[in-house]
């Protein structure tokens, strides 16, 4: 019987393409706080305060001579859905009116944009964000 040949002919090996190394981006939250700050600036609107008070008694007073149609209008500038009986509506003003002047603003119902998309804060904004 013939001896079987074990020797292996080599391949060529090919040679992995050396890309050029590029430079490692990362975000640590304190290289882009100038630009953070922009966006919030062309963000924000200067909104006026809808309860025009801070004083927590004289806004329930005023609350409770409002008939319910004033609370309905006091309601849709406050950014709340004017639905309910005139004690369910006035619970509910009394809860974003309470979220609002402590600091723990809600997302309200929001009836617009904040920017006009032709605006140049928008161009400005979209620039940023792009960036």
């Amino acid at each position: 019987m013939a001896k079987k040949d074990n020797s292996k002919t080599k391949k060529p090996v090919k040679q992995a393409r050396k890309t050029p190394a590029k430079k490692m981006q990362y975000a640590d939250g304190k290289s882009d706080v100038q630009k953070a700050k922009d966006i919030e600036d062309l963000i924000t609107v200067n909104r006026r305060n809808p309860f025009s008070t801070l004083d927590g008694t004289d806004f329930e007073e005023s609350l409770s001579s409002m008939s319910l149609t004033d609370m309905q209008e006091l309601a849709v500038s406050a950014g709340i859905f004017p639905s309910g009986t005139k004690t369910t509506l006035k619970n509910k003003i009394l809860k974003e009116y309470r979220a609002k002047t402590i600091g723990q603003k809600r997302n309200g119902q929001v009836t617009k944009p904040s920017l006009d998309p032709k605006s140049k804060q928008a161009a400005d904004l979209l620039r940023l964000l792009n960036e």
